[in-house]
């Protein structure tokens, strides 16, 4: 959402909406590593990046002057982390004593992105395109390689 209102003359907007999400960030620093521990931080830049976007795309519907219909992409893309964050963690507690955490965390990084993206396609948020699989040529009875 930076980007765009980047290109439609915005950059101190963007900016403005960054500061604000960071200023809750550092808000945070204090009371939440007591409640939340090493996950704090997650919990900060997760709180900045829901607060910026919020903000941007507010801005983005006052600029353009369209009515958006991004509430429905919104709300099922947040649900849709509900299961996505259990298959993952199902995924990891059953690999990680086979695979080691290297191999581990690029397989279950790259599962959860295709499980969230299979989500949005079965529920029509984003069009997939039709994949092509090889075909495979049957040989002649005499052609023997």
């Amino acid at each position: 959402t930076a980007s765009l209102l980047n290109a439609t003359g915005m950059p101190v907007r963007a900016r403005a909406s960054f500061l604000v999400g960071a200023v809750f960030m550092l808000a945070g620093t204090c009371p939440l590593p007591a409640v939340l521990r090493a996950h704090a931080l997650i919990a900060g830049f997760a709180a900045v990046f829901v607060l910026t976007a919020a903000l941007n795309l507010r801005l983005i519907h006052k600029k353009c002057r369209v009515k958006a219909n991004y509430l429905k992409f919104v709300l099922l893309g947040i649900l849709f982390v509900i299961p996505t964050s259990l298959a993952g963690f199902m995924l990891k507690n059953l690999l990680l004593g086979y695979l080691g955490n290297l191999f581990s965390l690029l397989l279950v990084g790259v599962a959860m992105t295709a499980f969230e993206v299979l989500l949005f396609a079965v529920f029509g948020l984003v069009d997939l395109p039709p994949v092509k699989l090889p075909r495979f040529k049957k040989r002649g009875k005499g052609a023997a390689r």
